[in-house]
């Protein structure tokens, strides 16, 4: 059969949508956002079987951008060929189907400075090796080792919302609060643009007036446009927009040390963030200075119900080889029975 002859070019459009139509009515939504945000080309007649008057197969590459195509990588192959085997179920061409599904990285421009904004290149003629980071990078915005939380909030709210950030970091959250009541320099313009493309996380404190603002309505839609959590904390005024469909947090008549905790519990319960939260904690842990922070940290591990072995070993080690973890009363307590369940 000739290429111009091959019918399944012309439905490649009708079976993508059918296809992703199938995904979301079985809330496979990883699925239907594959096959709906993909690029692809095709490889004609890759292949034929000659049984019942010949059948002729058909490669087709679906090209992913980043964002989405890293959420497949670890399993890639059983993804091309679930979406192999409903593109055959959906599409209705005698003589021919899909013979392979292939996901792929759709090739993009890559920032020709992307190693110097990353904050991660190290400076080769430094004997310690220390990372260059730009000026408006997260040295200057987050505190090292930290979960990054960006405020979006009304200037008159700005204490409150300090005073709560300034709680969260015993949690290991390190929050930029943004300012949101004057007139940005250039340079105050990159530094929130810097903490918007470099945050974790978006926290909204959400008040009556929070849509007054030249900035506010911008920086949510930056973190809804990033694909990132965000977390509401409900001021006297409810969620509404593209943001509206998440409940949020009750903050009104909550004293800050409990609505911190609050947040945390969010924060870290989050399905984007939980390794994460994990990692963060366990570095504080391995580097605790005090007996009270080993305490203090302990406490929110055995919060923890799973963990790679390889963080389990981490722990094991922090307890070995640092003296105020190991010196620490309440991690001498309880420290066997944590590691214990979490191995089992």
């Amino acid at each position: 059969m000739e290429t111009e002859e091959f019918k399944l070019p012309k439905q490649i459009e009708r079976i993508l949508a059918e296809t992703a139509f199938y995904f979301t009515s079985k809330k496979e939504l990883l699925f239907a956002e594959v096959v709906t945000n993909s690029k692809y080309t095709t490889e004609l007649g890759v292949d034929y079987d000659n049984w019942d008057g010949g059948e002729h197969g058909h490669a087709i590459h679906l090209q992913l951008p980043r964002e989405i195509y890293y959420k497949t990588i670890d399993d890639s192959q059983n993804i091309a060929n679930t979406i192999r085997d409903v593109f055959n179920k959906v599409m209705n061409i005698s003589n021919e189907h899909f013979s392979n599904v292939f996901v792929e990285l759709l090739a993009e421009p890559i920032q020709s400075n992307w190693r110097s904004e990353s904050g991660l290149l190290h400076d080769t003629s430094s004997p310690t090796l220390k990372p260059i980071v730009p000026s408006t990078n997260t040295s200057s915005i987050w505190k090292e080792g930290c979960i990054r939380a960006f405020f979006s909030h009304k200037d008159n709210t700005k204490q409150k919302v300090q005073a709560l950030a300034d709680q969260l970091m015993q949690y290991k959250i390190s929050g930029f609060v943004a300012h949101t009541g004057i007139t940005p320099t250039k340079e105050w313009q990159s530094e929130i643009e810097n903490a918007l493309r470099l945050m974790d996380c978006l926290i909204i404190y959400l008040t009556e007036d929070f849509q007054n603002s030249d900035w506010t309505d911008q920086e949510v839609g930056f973190a809804l446009g990033r694909n990132i959590p965000v977390f509401t904390i409900r001021m006297g005024k409810d969620p509404y927009g593209f943001f509206g469909k998440w409940q949020g947090i009750q903050g009104v008549d909550k004293k800050t040390p409990e609505l911190a905790n609050e947040v945390r519990q969010y924060i870290y319960n989050h399905p984007k963030l939980k390794s994460q939260s994990t990692e963060v904690l366990i570095s504080a842990f391995e580097n605790s200075g005090s007996w009270a922070e080993s305490e203090r940290l302990m406490v929110m591990l055995q919060k923890i119900d799973s963990m790679p072995s390889m963080l389990i070993d981490r722990i094991e080690q922090a307890y070995k080889n640092n003296s105020q973890v190991r010196d620490c009363y309440y991690v001498q307590k309880y420290i066997t029975g944590m590691i214990k369940q979490l191995r089992n």
